[in-house]
């Protein structure tokens, strides 16, 4: 028959591997939303970047057209 000492070791040994489990999961969880949240902020740079490149390549044409004019 189990005692209580003995029920009370394997509660906490069970306990022990759940905090381990939902440890690792709450890590992958914060690797996982960090990770997202770079690819998110590389695209919103990378959106950045492309409209600055459209807009100097827009400003650079018609500053050709205009000295082609003149």
């Amino acid at each position: 028959m189990m005692q209580f000492a003995d029920f009370r070791n394997v509660c906490l040994i069970h306990f022990q591997r759940l905090f381990l489990i939902s440890s690792s999961v709450g890590s992958w969880f914060v690797l996982f939303h960090s990770r997202l949240l770079l690819i998110v902020s590389g695209q919103w740079m990378l959106s950045i970047l492309c409209r600055q490149l459209f807009i100097n390549t827009c400003v650079f044409l018609m500053m050709i057209l205009v000295v082609v004019e003149v």
